[in-house]
């Protein structure tokens, strides 16, 4: 089956891949400067990245992960897990009463964290899917800079360029959310 790279809109054949346009358009390196912070010059160091407003336009949809609510859910886990071992060593002492309330809370809290994890988790697993037939599509995708379209080069199928009208067609394509 042969591609059709002639834009849709107005015929033009000199349609881009989006891919090639976001990879053109994305850059990133390290800035450094001084500033005067107090009464001092400060040297500072920086990562940059970079993105042109057209690549920001086309860009592909975010992998879904759950990293961050793992990372946050592990990090209360194992402080749950501490503060109930602390509170545990107090159980001989005259509070009993609190150290054993204290213990059970951070054990309950814990359960809470790692179900909000398994959840989390779930829910990426049932994304993954519906990104990767969004990224299907996503890399059938041409963009024509004479009429200002985003095509797919398949079924010419064609809307304005736009983050908005991207991210919309890619969820109409695939049913992956991307709010």
């Amino acid at each position: 089956m042969a591609i059709n790279i002639e834009c849709p809109v107005c015929g033009n054949t000199s349609g881009k891949k989006v891919s090639a346009i976001v990879a053109a358009g994305t850059s990133s390196g390290t800035g450094s400067g001084s500033v005067y912070v107090n009464d001092e010059w400060h040297n500072v160091t920086t990562n940059v990245n970079t993105k042109t407003s057209l690549a920001v336009d086309l860009s592909p949809p975010p992998e879904p992960n759950s990293a961050v609510l793992s990372c946050i859910g592990t990090i209360g886990i194992i402080f749950s897990a501490l503060t109930g071992i602390v509170s545990f060593m107090f159980l001989n002492s005259e509070d009993t009463g609190f150290a054993i309330g204290m213990m059970l809370f951070c054990w309950g809290l814990g359960a809470v964290l790692a179900l909000l994890i398994r959840v989390g988790n779930a829910k990426v697993g049932k994304q993954l899917p519906l990104w990767e037939r969004a990224m299907e599509c996503w890399d059938q995708l041409y963009y024509c800079d004479q009429s200002d379209t985003v095509f797919n080069s398949v079924t010419n199928e064609h809307f304005p360029r736009s983050r908005w009208a991207m991210e919309n067609y890619l969820e109409s394509k695939s049913g992956f959310k991307l709010k």
